[in-house]
Order: C-alpha cells, then structure tokens, then sequence
C-alpha cells in the first residue's frame, strides 16, 4: 500500500520542485523524469494512472491541445498538500489511537462491572443481614410485651 502511495508522492514532487518555473509539463517530459528513477519502478501504463489520480484528485490540472498531447500543471491543492504517504500515516496512526481508546474503554467498561456485581452482593448482604436483625428485635420486642405477662 506504502509502495503505492510513494509513487503518487513522487510524480506530486516533481511538480512542485518545478512549480518556481510556473510552467505546465506534457506527458513525455514527466515520463522522461519518471524513467531516470528505477527504482520507483513506475511504468507508462501506473504512470497515466498516477496523474488521472491527482487529476482526478484536484492536485494537477489537465490540458488537451489540439495536437493530442497532454500537458499538466500543479494546482494551488496540490502544492499545499503534504503527501499520499503522510496522510496514509497520520490516519493509521489515528486509527491505532482509536483502537487504543476503544481497549482502554472496554478494560474500564469490565473493571466497572466488577465494581457494580461486587457492590450488588454487598447490598444483597447488607439487606439480608437487616432482615435478619429485622426479625432478631421484633422477637425481641414481642418478648418483652408479651412475655412478661406470663
């Protein structure tokens, strides 16, 4: 995926190093650019498809001329984002947030519900015990009423 994104990244650079010129770039120059570069391992067919990308995606502009060549231009978008890759990391790393939180979320959920069942049977028991005592001073109160009579 990293791999991908590099190579959007790296047709995206060439643009804005060559931005200061202000000029637009027919295809046959980029590939030109493109092939001095092996090892990003970018061939014609990922090429066409990496600037129909940022085409598509707002950061170069696309001109047809009459002679059917193509000519592309970086736009204002495209010379203030920061790179395929780097929002790539920055939204894995939000989502290993997000995981991190939803685990600590749910340790806390558990930790709660031992505190709750524990607090329950206190109270089970506390009840228990007032019935029981309850029922002790009523034996006692009936004792002592009736009892002494006898």
């Amino acid at each position: 995926m990293i791999e991908h994104l590099q190579k959007l990244d790296f047709v995206l650079d060439y643009f804005k190093k060559k931005k200061e010129f202000s000029a637009t770039y027919n295809y046959s120059l980029i590939e030109t650019y493109v092939k001095r570069t092996p090892e990003m391992n970018i061939t014609t067919l990922i090429l066409k498809e990496i600037l129909e990308k940022l085409v598509s995606d707002g950061y170069l502009t696309k001109t047809e001329k009459p002679t059917g060549l193509s000519y592309y231009n970086i736009s204002f978008k495209g010379l203030v984002f920061e790179g395929y890759v780097l929002v790539y990391t920055l939204s894995q790393k939000e989502i290993q947030r997000v995981n991190m939180l939803e685990q600590e979320q749910r340790a806390l959920a558990y930790s709660q519900n031992q505190v709750a069942e524990k607090t329950k049977n206190l109270t089970v028991w506390v009840a228990i015990g007032t019935i029981i005592a309850a029922v002790y001073y009523l034996l006692e109160i009936w004792k002592f009423f009736f009892e002494k009579d006898s």
